[in-house]
């Protein structure tokens, strides 16, 4: 099977951990064990798959290492004591997997009498904040010395991921602008971006930041952890808007997203400063405005058009033309067309 990138597989082994703990932990039969476990997490779509997945990944993990020893030792001592074993703990790895592969979330509500919760979108809640809401934590974490200056700053004008702040983000001088080179996430042989560069306006740094910058002539801006990260961004959402939604660092990446696209950068643009390999991955971010909506004015970017450079070229939107499809009768409508297009 396809491997998740390394981003994935850290996220999915601290779930995964919780998970089967509790399992372990329990007194019922496997089956009924998992359900209760996976029942917290039902009412929200999000998080009950997001856990589902992590131990199913789990499981097919165990079920791969317990196959390959078998096979090993198989080839080596025969059907022995040891091979006999392994392959019993390969059933039980592959039985693991069938019970939590069968687990539906809907089933899980029925019998526990839980309702569905409506999920919180990031990019959804952007409208409860203000327009300058970015300018707003980057200016509160200057004036109050706060740590995590830096990182804000950058997540402010790159909408970085969280997880390449903790790899460090080198910030060098330029003669007209500062370079930011990120070092990508969720990277595979066929997604992400290895590396990116994004041409700053000087004018959007922090002070702290631009000190040093103009001292240095080069800055590593990171961070320990994503969880520090998330911690500080959110009680600086706390302080500025009691009463607004909890701040995270994606905030920052879906309304970095939202100015490109009103700023008039194509979709290729966007996916290049966001760390994608293809284009259609950007429409996820940010919200979607129709002409009219929102803001009267456009919102200035920090990032030079022109001045995204990526480890690998970003694949732009594929062209979608009705005439290249093929009609289903001699009465086929456009529309019908169109329908069987996007169900393709």
């Amino acid at each position: 099977l396809k491997q998740p990138s390394r981003n994935t597989i850290e996220d999915y082994a601290g779930k995964a951990d919780r998970l089967y703990e509790k399992v372990s932990l329990s007194r019922e039969d496997q089956v009924t064990a998992w359900m209760e476990v996976l029942t917290r997490y039902a009412p929200k779509s999000n998080s009950f798959y997001a856990m589902h997945a992590a131990a199913a990944w789990r499981a097919r993990e165990m079920l791969r290492a317990w196959l390959s020893r078998q096979c090993a030792t198989q080839r080596i001592h025969g059907m022995s004591g040891t091979w006999l074993h392994e392959v019993e703990q390969t059933g039980r790895a592959l039985e693991t997997l069938n019970i939590i592969d069968d687990i539906d979330r809907q089933e899980l509500l029925d019998l526990s009498g839980q309702s569905s919760q409506p999920v919180s979108s990031k990019r959804q809640t952007l409208k409860k904040l203000p327009d300058d809401w970015r300018e707003q934590a980057v200016a509160y974490a200057a004036q109050t010395g706060h740590a995590y200056e830096g990182p804000v700053c950058v997540l402010s004008n790159t909408g970085c991921r969280s997880v390449e702040l903790t790899r460090g983000v080198t910030v060098t001088s330029e003669f007209h602008h500062a370079v930011m080179k990120i070092h990508g996430a969720k990277v595979t042989d066929v997604s992400g971006q290895a590396w990116r560069e994004l041409d700053v306006d000087y004018k959007a740094l922090s002070p702290r930041l631009l000190m040093k910058l103009q001292d240095c002539g080069e800055v590593s801006v990171g961070v320990w952890s994503t969880a520090s990260l998330r911690s500080a961004v959110r009680a600086i959402g706390k302080v500025l808007w009691p009463k607004g939604p909890r701040l995270t660092p994606y905030h920052f990446r879906h309304a970095f997203a939202e100015d490109l696209r009103e700023a008039g950068w194509a979709a290729d643009e966007i996916g290049a400063a966001l760390g994608h390999r293809v284009s259609e991955t950007s429409a996820a971010y940010g919200r979607r405005r129709r002409p009219g909506q929102g803001r009267g004015d456009v919102k200035p970017v920090s990032v030079v058009r022109g001045g995204v450079r990526t480890a690998v070229a970003v694949r732009p939107l594929q062209p979608f033309n009705l005439a290249t499809i093929a009609p289903r009768g001699a009465g086929a409508s456009a529309s019908g067309a169109f329908k069987s297009a996007k169900k393709a």
